[in-house]
């Protein structure tokens, strides 16, 4: 394994949390130190219809797209030493670009903390499950909804449940084999009304299935009608309070950590604050044709970070979960 040099590491960290408050108290947008995290797109693409995402319910306004292997060469190569954990996904489904396991392989080798998210239904097929395993996988997120078909379906559409209980169990089988405790295998199931009345049963069966942990998040959703519609008839499992007829989130704060700790890279390349910016309309730059620190410290980014510090002034700003207090919750 070739790791990266990151000794630093602490006293970056101390400085980006520095520039972050100096920054609030002088009204100037200061960043001393380089991102920990960093989220690469693989794809766009989806093979789902999903209606509460963006490129399922086909909202998303880029052209369809995978990130090539020799483009994802040449991010990892402009990446600062200090990002520890790359996540591998963002819009679209990770498995749906054919290079996504030598990308997970390269940055594995790299000494990254490599996380992706799917709706497995790729895991079962072709050796996938092992060679997840072999190239080194940190954390598989896996979208598991329901646990009656038909439910999942509604929430998934276009998905099959018995897929992805296979997928999870190739998974942890395959972890099995080789005496692996990696890919930590997280089943994250959505809050909504549907499964209200039976969360105990799709716990226990995505344990059964290989879960090593499950995790409950509030649905996002984008207006009041889909919330009273979707969401649980408990409103202590939403991420929102109805005011004045309008979805507020329930946050501890208001203003904005993503711009100094982390950064997101789309599948063509392109640098965008966070992963709320699903259409690629704030872009800093192109980590493609520039050098990371042009792009960090060039002036889209500092006036994103000035306008973005105490407030959500942009659009994208509005539904963001920075800050929630309610973006995952402890149902039992």
């Amino acid at each position: 394994m070739i790791s990266q040099p990151r000794d630093h590491y602490p006293l970056n960290l101390i400085g980006l949390g520095l520039s972050h408050l100096v920054s609030r108290l002088t009204d100037k947008p200061l960043v001393w130190g380089t991102p920990i995290l960093t989220m690469i797109e693989p794809t766009d693409r989806c093979n789902l219809h999903c209606p509460l995402c963006h490129v399922g319910s086909g909202k998303l306004k880029r052209l369809p797209r995978n990130l090539s292997l020799e483009e994802f060469k040449i991010i990892l190569s402009r990446l600062p030493d200090t990002v520890r954990v790359l996540q591998l996904w963002n819009q679209g489904e990770p498995f749906m670009n054919p290079h996504f396991l030598d990308m997970v392989q390269m940055a594995s080798d790299r000494g990254y903390h490599t996380i992706t998210s799917t709706n497995a239904h790729f895991l079962d097929r072709n050796g996938a499950a092992q060679a997840l395993v072999d190239a080194g996988l940190g954390e598989l997120v896996v979208s598991l909804d329901d646990i009656d078909s038909d439910s999942y379906s509604a929430v998934r559409s276009g998905g099959d449940l018995p897929t992805v209980l296979r997928g999870m169990h190739a998974i942890a089988a395959a972890k099995s084999e080789k005496g692996s405790k990696s890919p930590v295998i997280t089943a994250q199931c959505l809050l909504l009304k549907q499964v209200e009345d039976h969360l105990d049963h799709v716990q226990q069966v995505a344990i059964d299935n290989g879960a090593d942990r499950v995790v409950w998040k509030t649905a996002q959703v984008g207006s009041v009608e889909e919330a009273r519609e979707t969401l649980p008839e408990n409103q202590n499992l939403w991420r929102y309070r109805i005011i004045d007829g309008e979805l507020r989130t329930k946050r501890r704060w208001e203003g904005c950590l993503r711009t100094w700790f982390s950064t997101v890279i789309l599948c063509d390349g392109s640098v965008v604050p966070c992963c709320f910016d699903k259409d690629g309309e704030y872009v800093m730059g192109s980590l493609l044709t520039q050098s990371f620190a042009e792009i960090w410290h060039g002036d889209p980014y500092r006036k994103f970070r000035k306008q973005t510090m105490r407030r959500r002034a942009f659009p994208i700003c509005h539904n963001c979960t920075e800050g929630l207090s309610k973006l995952y919750v402890k149902v039992r």
